[in-house]
Parts: C-alpha cells; structure tokens; sequence
C-alpha cells in the first residue's frame, strides 16, 4: 500500500478578496484521495457534510478556533500514519506544521495570494520555507506566488481535476423544473453568490416577459434582502433555495449568471468557465452593486445596460433552442 497523505480543506475567509475556490476544493479533494488517505475539516460539521457528499469517506473535523491549528494537523498525521500533509487552502498555509522530522508539506491551491496593492485582498501570511512543494494548476498561479515569496524550484504546476456533476437529467429532476428556463449563479463558493444582485436581474427578465426560474444556495449574502425585495415588487419568478453542495445543481441550468470578473484572470475563473462550456451553457456576467446619489435609504442601483443586456441575450438564445416563445 502506497505511503497515506492526510489531506487539509478549510472554508474561505470572509474577508479575502480574489475568487474562492469553495466547492471546487471539495470535489479536488474527492478525485486526489487514495483509499488510504484521510481527509481533515478545519470548520463546521456543515463543512465536513459537504465535502462527504462529494464522496470523502469519513472526514476528520476539526473546530476552526483550534489553536495551534499546526499541532493539530501534526497529531492528525501522525494518527493518519501519514507521511505527507496537503494543504487545499490558501487560509491553511500560515499553520502548515514546518518543523522537522516530520511529514513532508505541501499545498494544492487553486488560489492566487493577496495583492498586496490592494487592502481589499489581503495577502497571506506564511513562512515560504514552511511549505516543500506548491501544486498550482497554470503558469499564471505559478508567477503570483513566486511573486509571494514562494522559491521557483518549489512550484511545481500541473492539472488538478475536480470532476464536477455533469447529470442534467438528475439535477433537473430534483428540483422539478420541468421544461422552464432555468438561471443558476456560476459560482463554487455559495457564501459568496450576491442574491439581492441575482434576483434583482430576474426581476427584469420577469418585467420584460421573459419566464424563467432561479435557483440560489440557502446561504447566499443578502438573502433576507432579496426576499424582502420579490415581496415589495410581487415577483412571481420561481425561486429555489437548495442546500450544499450547490455543485450539484450546477448540471441543471440553462443559463449561468457569473460576477463579472473584469480583466482578473484566476485558476478558479477558468475552472468554472471550462465546467460551463462542458455543461454547454451560456454565462452572463452580472456586474456588482454600487451605491446610487440620491436614492433613499441607502438603496443600491446597478447599471441595466451592463447587469441585463448579456442575460437577456443568453435567454433569447436558449428559447430559441428550447421552441419557448419569446
């Protein structure tokens, strides 16, 4: 039997800038395990249910607030028989266990680190000496973190598939949307999806005519907000809130609505959109929410043109495939 590697995921911290990875770790983490390896959740028991239902059998959990997180992930591999830890987060790097003997460290992100220009994102603070090897997937990743500190001979850049649901009729069937339009957020982090944003734009569609459902994860931002909001303006679009792994839904839409990513580009970014292009559905980008002179109440306005052009676009497409009149 090969050596065990304990592999280490946690959630990503509410206040990083950049695109999370979410549950494209859960599902990296699910294809890399041998039968051997354990795996440990830094988190909640919400968390470890995630990740098992990406089909990690029997997942560690560990409470975030464990201090020090780096000799609990040294006793874990030592229970594990492990002699090698696997970082999946770029949260996880400034406890990865770095004295020696030990195990060897290394970390497989789909992250970039922080821009250090940029108090929105901030950087990482870890010893680069800490890690032996870093897995990143482009050349892209690669530059950033050398750029971080981390040595060239230590980056080491390769695939790291994260097989994704793919099963249109069995996610189409569990929500039971029949043959109804369907938009879903493109996003592998359902903490970060902006439902005040997302309802708002379906809102529009519903106003021009243009019949679909939404789909949203249960732990959206703003959520409460975008309840309140269909209540005021009585949209009667169909709403489904669904609980994690919101992966699975993934397979069921007809339309993605993405953040617009700007110029940033990031591993992440190009996961989602590759998963998109296999799934054969068109993504509009939705840009974020600004604050509007002289609207009330602290009220938000996006700009039309940009938030509902592309979508109106994509559903006109996918009606026209479909046969639904327009």
């Amino acid at each position: 039997m090969p050596p065990a590697t304990l592999h280490v995921v946690t959630a990503s911290d509410p206040s990083r800038g950049g695109t999370p990875p979410g549950e494209l770790v859960c599902a990296a983490v699910a294809s890399a395990a041998g039968p051997g390896d354990r795996v440990l959740v830094v988190g909640s028991s919400a968390e470890k249910h995630t990740i098992a239902a990406f089909g990690v059998a029997d997942p560690w959990l560990t409470p975030r607030r464990a201090r020090p997180l780096s000799v609990v992930i040294r006793r874990a591999a030592r229970s594990a028989g492990a002699d090698r830890v696997l970082l999946w987060n770029r949260e996880l790097l400034s406890a990865a266990p770095g004295s020696r003997p030990g195990p060897a460290v290394e970390a497989c992100l789909f992250d970039l680190p922080g821009d250090r220009e940029n108090e929105t994102t901030p950087p990482i603070r870890f010893r680069p000496g800490s890690i032996d090897r870093l897995i990143v997937p482009d050349e892209h990743a690669a530059s950033a973190w050398q750029r971080a500190g981390v040595g060239v001979g230590a980056v080491e850049v390769r695939p790291i598939p994260a097989m994704l649901p793919t099963d249109r009729a069995t996610a189409r069937a569990a929500l039971g949307v029949e043959d109804r339009i369907l938009l879903v957020p493109l996003n592998s982090e359902p903490r970060w999806v902006d439902a005040r944003a997302v309802v708002f734009v379906s809102g529009v569609l519903e106003l021009l005519g243009l019949p679909h459902a939404l789909v949203l994860p249960g732990q959206a931002r703003r959520l409460a907000e975008a309840m309140r909001f269909r209540h005021r303006t009585r949209l009667r679009t169909p709403l489904l809130l669904v609980d994690p792994p919101f992966a699975n839904v993934l397979p069921a839409a007809d339309i993605f609505i993405a953040p617009h990513w700007g110029a940033a580009r990031s591993p992440v970014r190009s996961m989602l959109e590759s998963h998109a292009d296999r799934l054969g559905v068109p993504v509009a980008p939705i840009t974020g929410w600004e604050p509007a002179a002289g609207l009330p109440g602290g009220m938000y306005a996006p700009d039309l043109r940009e938030n509902v052009r592309p979508l109106v676009d994509a559903w006109h497409r996918v009606a026209a495939r479909k046969g639904v009149p327009a």
